[in-house]
């Protein structure tokens, strides 16, 4: 079971680095780095398709929340691990206040 959660983490990483080079290319922008930022944007897409892989072979893990602090890097996690319906119901703020 710890190959699956390695593998999920390696591609994990690998993301996030892909998504912080591609905000380094777009923060300055100029028409030669195209071809650079194109290569970037295959590079992300690939990596939510390993990424879905792995969510996929961990279907029957249930994370609670509570135990990430509320970051879009623990919200993405989230998102990719744990199945939709649970995913999707009964969250509760990260300020623990109510929206009602």
């Amino acid at each position: 079971m710890a190959e699956k959660f390695d593998h999920l983490e390696e591609h994990l990483e690998k993301f996030v680095e892909n998504i912080r080079q591609l905000g380094i290319i777009v923060s300055d922008f100029q028409p030669s780095s195209q071809a650079g930022l194109n290569q970037k944007l295959n590079f992300i897409v690939t990596g939510l398709q390993d990424i879905d892989k792995c969510r996929q072979q961990l279907h029957d893990i249930t994370v609670p929340l509570e135990v990430f602090e509320f970051s879009p890097w623990s919200i993405l996690l989230y998102i990719f691990i744990c199945p939709a319906p649970q995913a999707a119901s009964g969250l509760s703020s990260p300020t623990g206040l109510s929206s009602s």
